[in-house]
């Protein structure tokens, strides 16, 4: 399909949401979309409206898993068991835990 065809088909979807189901709806629109460029077969009409609904069905799903799997790595970061971040050369140690690091391979 064209991409002046597949406007008009997202176009007449707003129109008509259950075109899918519709037989006679999609008949019609192949022959519509036939007059404005390629021809466009029922069959061919159907698998893209199939197509579409599957690639909204994977675009909604990703949205939705987003912000689960954001809102699941500040959990996993913060919170018991949270290694320091204080150097061997740090004043927060005592003077033989810093011998002992400065004299380790």
């Amino acid at each position: 399909m064209t991409d002046m065809q597949v406007e008009l088909v997202e176009r007449a979807l707003l129109d008509e949401p259950d075109m899918q189901r519709n037989a006679a709806s999609i008949q019609s629109w192949a022959e519509k979309l036939s007059f404005q460029g390629s021809e466009v077969t029922c069959a061919q009409l159907k698998n893209w409206l199939n197509n579409r609904k599957a690639r909204l069905a994977r675009t909604a799903k990703d949205v939705r898993a987003t912000p689960e799997a954001d809102n699941a790595l500040p959990g996993k970061q913060g919170g018991r068991g949270q290694r320091s971040n204080i150097s061997p050369d740090s004043p927060g140690r005592d003077a033989s835990t810093q011998l002992n690091a400065r004299s380790d391979p």
